[in-house]
């Protein structure tokens, strides 16, 4: 009997000059470099013994995910579906620049959305991202069991649902997180019992 695999895999690089929190905004786009950091990682997907037999890919509704699972699908001739459960975290800095974050704290503005990291308090909290991530995987392991699935998020989302699953404290410090662009964090699970066996993290662009 052959295990479950759940791949997540994080968008490319994101066009942003202007360096805007945008989060969940539309129209935010791959850029020049992420349009290539996907077409690169759909062949590194053609070419990989195990993941060439992935049957089904389900992407977050936003551009840049989009844009990113478009060239894989294009390969392996897969039908691509959307779910809002995969989407970017919720901030409550959204469509402010990153320097205007750092100026707004600094002058006590929005200081109580920094005072718990736990939480974290500057948006949607760990649980209810780990919430509908593993929904949405339990859902793909039962509905696709023995079989290989593609969720195509964000880097938030994807680190919170792998701490999950390896029984990790949710907080954590952002700039420790194993999940750099177009990174794949693939949980194998045991197709009988659905405990997670291992997982395995892979930058193939790096």
């Amino acid at each position: 009997m052959s295990n479950t695999i759940v791949h997540m895999l994080r968008h490319g690089h994101v066009h942003n000059p202007d360096r805007v929190v945008y989060e969940r905004l539309p129209d935010f786009h791959l850029s020049e470099e992420g349009s290539d950091m996907a077409n690169r990682m759909s062949k590194f997907i053609q070419h990989h013994k195990l993941l060439v037999d992935i049957e089904h890919i389900i992407s977050s509704p936003l551009d840049r995910t989009i844009e990113t699972a478009r060239p894989i699908v294009d390969a392996l001739k897969i039908p691509l579906l959307l779910d809002d459960r995969l989407l970017e975290s919720k901030s409550n800095f959204t469509g402010m620049t990153s320097t205007g974050v750092i100026l707004d704290v600094i002058k006590n503005r929005h200081l109580n959305y920094v005072l718990n990291p736990f939480q974290p308090s500057w948006g949607e909290a760990y649980l209810d991202i780990s919430s509908r991530m593993t929904s949405i995987i339990e859902e793909v392991k039962e509905k696709y069991s023995e079989q290989q699935t593609l969720l195509v998020s964000h880097q938030l989302p994807i680190f919170v649902a792998r701490r999950t699953y390896e029984k990790k404290h949710l907080w954590h410090n952002p700039r420790r997180r194993a999940c750099a662009l177009v990174s794949l964090t693939s949980l194998v699970f045991d197709s009988v019992t659905g405990d997670l066996l291992k997982t395995i993290y892979r930058t193939p662009i790096s």
